[in-house]
């Protein structure tokens, strides 16, 4: 794990994974292999939360065993590279053809390719859907699915024969499935991943394909999106006053069941420490030990046998008033962290005397991560720190009134989600910075307690 944890990139496998989530991959896992079909299954969270790792860790536990019976085909589709395409109003025929030819190359298929019968259906749906979709080009006209599979033709803005062949579709792919997914038991499983970045009015219309056509037994779909950006396609389709009457029941018949990341269970301090070079083990009642490999690479690479309580909780604690539990959040404030650790380690060397140790603590650490994390989450008041760094700026960050008058706070205040939560974020951090140099522990910050922190800044 140490490879790659630093680095912007989803979980891959449940072993590598210590925010916790492992354990509602295993349940969405199994609920995928004994739910009744065909379902469409969404996982909401916000812009990275997690969301890709978890399907990772889905597409795992389905993955074939010695002991299993029933084959689980999964399939994982980006759409990324959809959202490029300048002539959008074609993105869902695209991305339906794109998903056929992952189908196609499924590794568990493998031996079913071999099959005339499977052969014939793969040949006939693919002909269909490209025939489909040069048609639809052609006429310089969009998928409009929800008019096509409606039982009135004028609803659609399509031509009536480009209607026909695509309610023809559901036919097509149905016999395709039975083909490939003969037992009961068995699930064709289709992921798709970031449909949140693609206009949120054509991730709705993928969704309405989705459940117009490609509904069918045996299939399981499995979509990553923020809810959001759903909200928006709905508004933009329908209109605002439309979408705030009807946007829930629109949304529910498409989606039949919605799971949100659960990101208020995770182990955020185990996910911290991890990062920051810890690991937690069960042995000996439950302890951190550091990462031996490559230590040098983590913020807390100091010499340590063990990290306590106390200093556990004051990095998940600085983490989560700042940053947040975003896991890529955390990931950005951990690494900035360690740059400017970089930074502090070189000056304090080009202005040691020659010979002179120069070795990075604890106490190093926990005076830089918070001004690292306050510059990353509220920079406008970091400037306004920065400018005057002394314990009674400090102490006037805990009064509300005192922080709305601030120049520049407007912008941030209007920049978050909610700004009075923000506020008591700001009042709590100060507290834990105040409690951490604060020596004789009177609440009050003389400027010999506060020198670490000028010290820190000056480096």
């Amino acid at each position: 794990m140490s490879n790659y944890r630093l680095i912007d990139v989803p979980v891959q496998k449940r072993e590598h994974e210590s925010l916790g989530v492992a354990m509602y991959a295993d349940i969405l896992a199994r609920f995928i292999a004994n739910c009744e079909t065909p379902i469409t299954i969404v996982i909401q969270g916000d812009w990275g939360i997690g969301k890709t790792s978890l399907l990772n860790m889905v597409q795992e536990i389905l993955a074939p065993t010695p002991r299993r019976t029933a084959n689980y085909h999964v399939i994982y589709f980006n759409t990324w590279q959809y959202s490029q395409f300048e002539q959008e109003q074609f993105l869902a025929i695209s991305i339906l053809k794109g998903i056929m030819a992952e189908v196609q190359n499924l590794d568990s298929l493998q031996d079913l390719r071999k099959d005339e019968k499977v052969k014939e259906a793969f040949k006939n749906f693919g002909n269909f859907v490209t025939k489909l979709g040069n048609q639809v080009v052609k006429k310089q006209t969009g998928m409009d699915f929800q008019g096509a599979a409606g039982k009135d033709v004028e609803s659609s803005i399509l031509d009536d024969d480009i209607v026909v062949q695509i309610r023809q579709m559901k036919d097509k792919f149905r016999n395709l499935v039975q083909v490939l997914v003969p037992n009961d038991k068995d699930r064709l499983v289709i992921m798709v991943d970031d449909l949140d970045r693609i206009k949120p009015v054509r991730a709705l219309e993928f969704l309405e394909a989705i459940k117009n056509f490609l509904d069918v037994e045996s299939c399981v779909f499995v979509m990553a999106v923020d809810y959001t950006v759903i909200q928006s396609g709905m508004e933009e389709k329908l209109g605002r006053s439309a979408r705030e009457l009807q946007g829930k029941s629109y949304f529910d018949k498409i989606i039949q069941v919605p799971f949100t990341m659960p990101s208020s269970s995770y182990q955020t301090d185990k996910y911290v420490m991890s990062l920051l070079g810890w690991n937690y083990t069960d042995k000996n009642g439950g302890r951190y030990e550091q990462v031996e490999e490559g230590r040098d690479r983590f913020f807390l690479a100091v010499r340590a046998n063990n990290i306590g309580k106390k200093e556990v909780e004051f990095f998940t604690n600085i983490t989560g008033l700042t940053v947040g539990n975003n896991p890529r959040s955390i990931k950005r404030a951990v690494n900035y962290a360690n740059l400017l650790r970089m930074v502090v380690q070189s000056q304090r060397s080009a202005k040691s005397k020659e010979g002179t140790r120069n070795e990075w603590t604890m106490w190093d650490a926990t005076v830089l991560y918070p001004l690292a994390c306050m510059q990353l989450a509220w920079p406008e008041l970091f400037v306004h720190f920065a400018n005057e760094p002394n314990p009674g700026t400090l102490a006037l960050m805990q009064d509300f009134d005192y922080l709305q008058s601030l120049r520049g706070m407007n912008g941030l205040f209007k920049r978050v989600h909610n700004p009075e939560e923000t506020k008591s974020n700001i009042t709590g951090f100060v507290d834990e910075f105040i409690g951490l140099v604060d020596e004789n522990g009177d609440g009050q910050i003389s400027t010999e307690e506060f020198s670490p922190i000028w010290r820190m800044m000056v480096d």
